[in-house]
């Protein structure tokens, strides 16, 4: 029916589904399939690689006619936004890219601010005939904020940010809805009610965005259990 260039999500028609109303819905359909992928409900960012299948639409005693414009589109969006939150979900982060300056005795505090910020190293080398070091590393867009003020203070200024490019995006395999369920993992970590972990980089790259945004509020999660079909990593 329709598919979303800029982040490849599609959406399809099932064969059982009544073909006559979809068509007097289309319009609408296609509208409320554009507005959920484009603002997804976990940080309110555009949705990657995602298959929406339209099984079935029913209209109970009201006629598609008196239903007001952009009702339909908005049911759509808050349903495809519904089902979104009962698969398993990832984030995918885009990474910047730089390369750092730093002196040999700044070294150890570039890094440590790296590693703090979730950021990986891809090679250095030394400036010829100086004491000083360029670094190529990368570092999650959500952890830029604020980073040339810590480096510097860490660095006590012999260690500055370069201007970062656009290096890709990378998805996060960690569960950011993971709890434990099994036996064994109430045994390691406690009771799922009770379970908190604040190392989840996913977990907490969703908060600090919401917070930043200003969304209030935790994610209630549907059918959570179906989250674990894809690879759990704590």
């Amino acid at each position: 029916m329709a598919k979303s260039n800029d982040n490849s999500c599609t959406l399809v028609q099932s064969s059982d589904c009544n073909s006559d109303l979809v068509n007097k819905l289309q319009a609408e359909i296609i509208a409320g399939f554009h507005l959920a992928v484009k603002s997804g409900p976990l940080m309110e960012e555009p949705l990657f690689k995602i298959k929406v299948v339209v099984e079935n639409i029913e209209m109970m005693t009201v006629a598609v006619e008196e239903i007001g414009p952009g009702v339909i589109m908005g049911v759509v969006r808050s349903c495809i936004r519904h089902a979104f939150l009962t698969r398993p979900v990832r984030i995918v982060e885009r990474y910047y890219r730089g390369e750092f300056q730093t002196s040999l005795e700044a070294l150890g505090s570039l890094y440590d601010v790296l590693n703090r910020r979730r950021g990986r190293v891809i090679g250095e080398e030394m400036v010829e005939n100086t004491d000083m070091i360029l670094v190529l590393g990368e570092i999650p867009h959500s952890e830029c904020f604020g980073l040339s003020a810590e480096l510097v203070t860490a660095s006590r200024g012999e260690a500055v940010v370069p201007i970062l490019e656009i290096a890709g995006w990378v998805v996060c395999e960690k569960d950011p809805f993971w709890v434990p369920h099994s036996k064994e993992e109430r045994e390691d970590y406690g009771e799922a009610h009770a379970y908190v972990d604040k190392k989840n980089e996913a977990k907490n790259a969703i908060a600090a965005v919401r917070k930043r945004k200003g969304l209030m509020g935790d994610l209630v999660l549907v059918q959570a259990e179906k989250q674990r079909t894809l690879k759990t990593n704590k």
